[in-house]
């Protein structure tokens, strides 16, 4: 059986990312949880740097929760 593959993805009023997958699952991610598994050269180098106020400067303050 092939890995799921997203069918549909939203933002929710909560600010979290709404994914529906090919086998059925639904499930909710927060754009932090999403930036810390994210493979990307980007979202890699910014996980190396020491923290600071704002870790994930790409995003706006309402969706870091």
């Amino acid at each position: 059986m092939p890995a799921p593959r997203p069918q549909a993805i939203r933002r929710r009023d909560d600010a979290a990312i709404e994914i529906v997958w090919s086998d059925g699952a639904t499930a909710a991610y927060t754009p932090r949880l999403l930036r810390e598994a994210c493979p990307c050269a980007t979202c890699r180098e910014q996980r190396s740097v020491p923290a600071t106020a704002n870790p994930l400067q790409v995003l706006g303050p309402a969706e870091l929760s």
